[in-house]
């Protein structure tokens, strides 16, 4: 860690602690410090690697059609939820490997069938983390104050530049909106992330230092940049390279040290490690209970919970989940 990091470290816990719940700072702190001493105790005992984050998709369902989405068009309109028993018991699963940080993704999280649901889920765990991964709509146009007493819950938005870029890849009015829910949150208190997707497109909109500070001038404490990956369904292929991505992330880190906001990435860890093997080791399941280790790759099934158990699949996938994090 570069003695400047510290600077930038002191001032969002400073920041963190006035303007969100202690509570909540204290549950995300902790569950992120355990996924990496977990982490490092099973890698010394000479252990196979582990997933610490589940990503569960409650849904398909999504009224964007954003640029390169990786939900395929044809499941996109499908309004069906996942299955309370599935949801319960893939976490209560999850919780014997020491997975402690969950995600409910989509398709879009956040609707009026699938809030009830997830937060029977929430209500369950208190002391487990829930991220909801959400293009903010139905937080800009509805009150979620219900929310304050949910201390394990935070909010991961979907943000890809400035309102002409942003709108430009994930539709009219899509920019207002996060800048809407964020104000809510804020105001209640809720832990609040942006996730930017990094194309060739918008790297130097979203790597400058403006974007970096309206983060910060609107609330959110943390970033992911996720690595685009070019599935073929957008009109052009935005796809960096990893040496491209890698070294812009190395001049933005440089950059940007001693700034009040944690910087993560999707396959490069955070910025105080910087390593794949230190990136959270994620893996998801679908709305049937289908297990996948790439988000982009939905329809790439290496299991069923309703059929086989988590450890059983988790078994089956080892040579290849160690090798995705270079172990």
């Amino acid at each position: 860690m570069h003695p400047q990091q510290l600077i930038g470290l002191g001032k969002l816990t400073y920041s963190s602690i006035k303007d969100t719940s202690p509570y909540s700072f204290a549950i995300f702190g902790v569950n992120y410090a355990h996924r990496g001493i977990n982490r490092r105790l099973l890698r010394y005992g000479g252990e196979d690697i582990r997933p610490d984050v589940f990503g569960i998709e409650v849904t398909n369902y999504c009224s964007r059609v954003c640029e390169g989405c990786y939900v395929p068009e044809e499941i996109r309109n499908d309004m069906e939820v996942i299955d309370e028993h599935l949801l319960l018991s893939s976490i209560s699963q999850a919780k014997k490997f020491g997975i402690r940080n969950f995600g409910f993704l989509g398709g879009e999280p956040m609707n009026k069938h699938t809030i009830p649901l997830t937060l029977k889920a929430v209500s369950k765990n208190p002391l487990l983390s829930f991220v909801y991964c959400t293009n903010g709509d139905y937080i800009a146009k509805n009150d979620v104050s219900y929310f304050q007493k949910h201390n394990n819950v935070g909010f991961l938005l979907s943000l890809d530049g400035f309102e002409d870029m942003n709108d430009s890849i994930r539709g009219k009015n899509a920019y207002s909106n996060v800048m809407d829910a964020s104000k809510q949150l804020s105001s209640l208190r809720k832990i609040i992330s942006a996730s930017v997707t990094v194309r060739d497109n918008n790297i130097d909109e979203v790597f400058s230092d403006d974007f970096i500070n309206h983060l910060i001038d609107n609330g959110f404490k943390y970033v992911v940049w996720i690595k685009y990956k070019h599935n073929g369904s957008g009109i052009n292929n935005d796809e960096l390279s990893d040496e491209e991505f890698i070294k812009r992330l190395g001049d933005l880190k440089k950059s940007t040290m001693t700034k009040p906001i944690f910087q993560q990435t999707n396959i490069f860890g955070d910025f105080f490690t910087f390593k794949r093997r230190s990136a959270h080791h994620t893996i998801y399941m679908g709305i049937e209970g289908d297990i996948h280790i790439d988000r982009e790759e939905i329809l790439s099934h290496r299991g069923n919970l309703n059929k086989n158990t988590l450890e059983e699949i988790l078994k089956s996938i080892r040579k290849e989940y160690s090798t995705k994090y270079n172990f």
